[in-house]
């Protein structure tokens, strides 16, 4: 059976030699056609973002592009690896490419890159491809059915144009890869987060936000906290309650660390019996939850709220399987 990809007629040149610019052209070629055969149904999600990661990699860093992490595995040459994508039909090319990600180290490449990778191929972890990027709402949604985005611009040369704040559609891959690598890599940080993403996801359904993010650094602020901080829960919390304390301090024109004025403190304790409210928790439950956003923070009380998200989590109705509306 042949290879789904057909790049017979793209040039692959030696990137040692003087044409290296024409070499690096043809990585660019192939992107637009790996896209054809990933809407075409020929090409799988993960295939499609692997093989995409390795044409930018060549593109931008020609022979050094990658290195062996062990003597016992194959060399990395670019025109044994572009041969093998090119002729092995797609059941082998998944297992390829995976141990392209399991055996290599990426110039330039944090490791938690390939081993997402690794792990999107062996179908470990949960990622959905765009091709576009999604709003931080849709990033939220994603997270609490316990996936993350990966976003691969394929258009020549919108690729090479700045996404968001990154230099080009590769550098905006590597951050989503980054960025699932600090969601999955570890199963008790993984629960944490969907817990915390639940919970604001039921904040943001029951307009608990709607006053805030109409001024832009809470909207900001926002923003970031439900699809660019993927991290300790208690450190999300944390930083959620840094957002609403030095909003109120904006709003008041006091200095950041100025202690509330009493009717601010007041509308903060207001704002936490609605999240309470949101979360349907326990008496105890809200004791903790209360003193947190109250200032009252030590060990003790960051466990009881893991423990606390935790058990939210388990309490709420799964979504796993849900289709959302714009995949």
């Amino acid at each position: 059976m042949a290879h789904v990809l057909d790049f017979q007629n793209t040039t692959v040149a030696d990137p040692g030699q003087a044409n290296h610019s024409n070499y690096r052209i043809s990585m660019l070629e192939r992107i637009p056609q790996l896209e054809t055969a990933w809407r075409a149904g020929t090409l799988g999600d993960a295939e499609y973002a692997a093989l995409y990661f390795l044409y930018w990699q060549i593109h931008k860093h020609g022979a050094r592009f990658a290195a062996r992490i062990s003597r016992g595995y194959p060399a990395p040459r670019i025109e044994a690896v572009l041969n093998s994508v090119d002729t092995l039909p797609p059941y082998q090319l998944v297992n390829l490419l995976a141990e392209y990600m399991e055996q290599y180290r990426f110039l330039g490449v944090t490791a938690a890159v390939n081993h997402t990778l690794a792990n999107w191929l062996r179908q470990r972890w949960r990622l959905n491809l765009c091709d576009y990027v999604p709003t931080p709402a849709q990033v939220l949604a994603m997270q609490v059915q316990g996936a993350r985005p990966v976003t691969l611009i394929a258009q020549y040369p919108r690729m090479l144009e700045a996404v968001l704040k990154k230099n080009d559609a590769f550098e905006f891959m590597l951050h989503d890869l980054e960025h699932a690598f600090k969601y999955f890599h570890d199963d008790s940080l993984h629960s944490g987060q969907r817990a915390l993403f639940t919970l604001l996801q039921r904040a943001m359904d029951r307009g608990l936000f709607e006053a805030y993010v109409q001024e832009p650094v809470f909207a900001d602020q926002l923003d970031y906290l439900l699809s660019d901080m993927n991290t300790h829960p208690v450190h999300g919390l944390q930083y959620l309650r840094a957002m609403l304390v030095d909003y109120y301090l904006r709003r008041d024109n006091k200095q950041p660390r100025e202690a509330l004025p009493a009717q601010a403190a007041r509308e903060l304790c207001a704002w936490v019996k609605r999240l309470i409210k949101a979360g349907e928790f326990s008496g105890l439950q809200q004791q903790h939850l209360a003193a947190f956003f109250a200032g009252t923070y030590d060990d003790t009380l960051a466990r009881e709220l893991v423990s606390l998200l935790r058990d939210f989590f388990d309490a709420s109705p799964r979504r796993q399987d849900q289709v959302l509306p714009w995949q």
